[in-house]
């Protein structure tokens, strides 16, 4: 989902004109929620008199809630491990602390394929260094299994921890012990049992943190943190974003910012085959910090992006895309809400427009550290509140209601982005009625600027149903291009509105044939002589193209007589 700017305008132009039904006034997609914050369903604390901080939440097989952060109220240091388990009402299951005499802290959770958790955070307690790295897993009922610690002399955390397709793990964070500057980013990856495989710091001479890390479609890994080594401005940090291959070898980087400071706290690959990054900027919007939300293609380069704030200091500090192909932030506001700082909830559209906020706290202090949506259509939030609660700061945990949703939603992907000869192309319409009375609307089907379908189409009550197209790859053409498919559904009668509409970029690549290492010399040396004109020009020429003509109408002929029945 999501679109590449500059096939839009012509998909539009392609879309609103039709000979069957006339002018169509393209007008966007419906707000999911007809912009109406969801409720609260219900909300919970857990600390003692100290202070006790959630940083992480993830919503359980078994239809609960795992929170992880740190506690001084519990536990046998200055901080611990907490590892709070609820059932699906918020109440608790268990809790465990992991720590010794000093401070710990778990800034990320995962539930395991096992049943059982995996923690990543800092010590201070054990290790090698001022600070470490720290792996704990436990089993389902939190009784660790084991532990790990990695880093050097000097201070080195983890911030984001996620079990990879082989059973093992990627961690990511910062360090001072390794690497080129002050502090670089520092991705370690461990087998299934918490030994260490390899690691790979990333970084130039000054300070730079990795705050979040994923595995990607591909078997590589996407991180995003800060960096003042490659830095927009003058002293002042960037966002970063890095890809690596499977190997954690780096294949490229990009970073956003203006002339102040702007950080990321988020990053997530989103069903299109790009990334959304979520945290805050001084350098864009309305106040002195503002909610960041950028948006990406496969390659890093910028699609979109959006600030939400006000006068004061406003920060996301996480980012997950919704069913719908939108997006969901949680972080803190000092511009709105009840008191000194207030947890701020923010849901976008696919293109990153607004389509509700909500704040939550009391008096004092709250803030939310983790969003999820959960598997009923709402969300799940954790973070910590000094207006509730037993101490100074307690975990806090919120459930919302899923969303009243008042339109039909259409949604289109691909399964992967990068096509090649003797590939499938595997893509996946879901027409969505959450409404109780059918919806008669026209179905607009198009790749890029070939129509596949423009048909009427009623869509029962309640309706939710996939449909998967399969189209066997070709050795179509001998080289590159980009394709777009484009859906929508319109209002039956004139102006024939659209009521939501969807796209989803893919790729062909041609298979290349073996060449002799002279002619790959020549090739190379024929590449370096293009001029950045004509590298301009030449990108200009196959972005305006697009697909080709002949591959367009083979694939129209196969897709076209798929029927939708409802």
């Amino acid at each position: 989902m999501g679109r590449r700017e500059g096939k839009k305008e012509r998909l539009f132009l392609s879309a609103v004109v039709f000979a069957t039904l006339g002018l169509v006034t393209v007008v966007g997609c419906a707000s999911a929620s007809g912009a109406t914050p969801p409720a609260e369903e219900w909300r919970e604390t857990f600390g003692g008199a100290g202070i006790d901080w959630a940083y992480s939440v993830q919503q359980t097989t078994d239809g609960g809630f795992i929170v992880a952060g740190f506690t001084d109220s519990y536990g046998a240091g200055d901080s611990d491990f907490w590892l709070v388990k609820t059932d699906a009402n918020g109440t608790a299951d268990w809790d465990k602390t992991f720590g010794g005499t000093s401070r710990e802290v778990a800034n990320s959770v995962q539930q395991t394929t096992d049943g059982g958790y995996i923690l990543a955070g800092l010590t201070t307690s054990y290790g090698a260094g001022d600070s470490d790295f720290w792996l704990v897993k436990t089993d389902a009922n939190g009784t660790a299994d084991w532990d790990k610690t990695f880093g050097g002399a000097r201070s080195d955390w983890a911030e984001s921890v996620q079990q990879t397709a082989d059973g093992g793990y990627i961690l990511a964070g910062l360090t001072t012990s390794y690497g080129a500057g002050d502090s670089d980013f520092w991705l370690v990856k461990t087998d299934a049992n918490g030994t260490a495989e390899w690691d790979k710091t990333f970084g130039g001479a000054k300070s730079d943190g990795a705050t979040s890390v994923q595995q990607t479609a591909d078997g590589g890994y996407i991180l995003a943190g800060y960096t003042y080594s490659y830095s927009s401005g003058v002293g002042d940090k960037d966002f970063w974003l890095v890809k690596t291959d499977a190997d954690g070898n780096k294949e490229w980087d990009r970073n956003f910012g203006g002339s102040y400071d702007d950080w990321v706290s988020s990053v997530q690959q989103t069903t299109d085959g790009g990334f959304i990054l979520a945290g805050y900027t001084r350098s864009y919007g309305a106040g002195s910090y503002d909610f960041w939300l950028v948006k990406t293609d496969f390659e890093g380069n910028l699609q979109w992006d959006k600030t939400f704030g006000g006068v004061g200091w406003d920060g996301a500090y996480s980012v997950q895309q919704t069913a719908d192909g939108g997006f969901i932030l949680a972080g803190r506001t000092y511009s709105y809400g009840a008191g000194s700082y207030d947890a701020w909830l923010v849901k976008t559209d696919f293109e990153g427009n607004l389509q509700w906020d909500k704040t939550f706290g009391g008096t004092s202090k709250d803030e939310a550290h983790s969003v999820q949506q959960t598997a009923d259509g709402g969300y799940i939030l954790a973070g910590y509140t000094i207006s509730y609660g037993a101490g100074s700061y307690d975990f806090w945990l919120m459930k919302l209601e899923r969303e009243e949703l008042t339109e039909p939603i259409i949604t289109i992907y691909t399964d992967k982005y990068e096509y090649s000869p003797g590939d499938t192309l595997n893509t996946t319409i879901v027409f969505k009625n959450p409404t109780a009375s059918s919806v008669d609307t026209y179905f607009v089907w198009y790749l890029d600027w070939m129509q596949i379908s423009v048909t009427p189409l009623t869509l029962p009550p309640n309706f939710d149903q996939a449909y998967e197209v399969s189209i066997p790859v070709g050795d179509w053409v001998p080289f590159e291009f980009d394709a777009v498919w484009y859906v929508a559904l319109l209002e039956p009668t004139a102006p024939y509105a659209t009521i939501c509409e969807d796209t989803a970029d893919w790729k062909f690549v041609p298979t290349r044939t073996t060449a002799s290492t002279q002619e790959q010399a020549q090739e190379q040396a024929q590449e370096q002589e293009l001029t950045k004109t004509e590298r301009k020009r030449e990108g200009e020429r196959e972005k305006k193209e697009g697909i080709p003509k002949e591959v367009a109408e083979e694939i129209a002929k196969k897709v076209g007589g798929v029927e939708f029945a409802t």
